[in-house]
């Protein structure tokens, strides 16, 4: 039986936050009282449901919010759901292309 050569590798990530997140990761969940949780990095696809109608649109509508995600999600601790969204602005946030997809995930969520 011949091995098929893998198409893509993967490597793990050594962290899943950069520095700044990391840091306000820490004080935002000193903060809050016990009954919350930081989530951190969660896809929008995870808090909304898209609501077009019809399949190709609602194709569409996914791949809309398919890559785009918010940095914290602070939710109740026992059941999980979400209260509040945080999207830090770090140096990329000044770039129209990224204000004007913050806008768009702030109208979305």
């Amino acid at each position: 039986m011949i091995k098929e050569k893998p198409k893509y590798k993967y490597f793990p990530k050594r962290w899943i936050m950069n520095r700044n997140e990391h840091d306000f990761y820490k004080v935002l969940s000193s903060l809050l009282d016990s009954k919350y949780v930081v989530i951190p990095q969660v896809h929008l696809d995870e808090l909304v449901v898209t609501a077009s109608v019809g399949k190709k649109n609602k194709l569409f509508s996914f791949r809309h919010i398919d890559q785009k995600s918010v940095d914290f999600v602070v939710c109740d601790k026992t059941t999980l759901v979400p209260l509040v969204a945080i999207e830090l602005d770090g140096k990329s946030h000044l770039q129209q292309k990224t204000k004007d997809r913050d806008l768009e995930v702030e109208r979305i969520l």
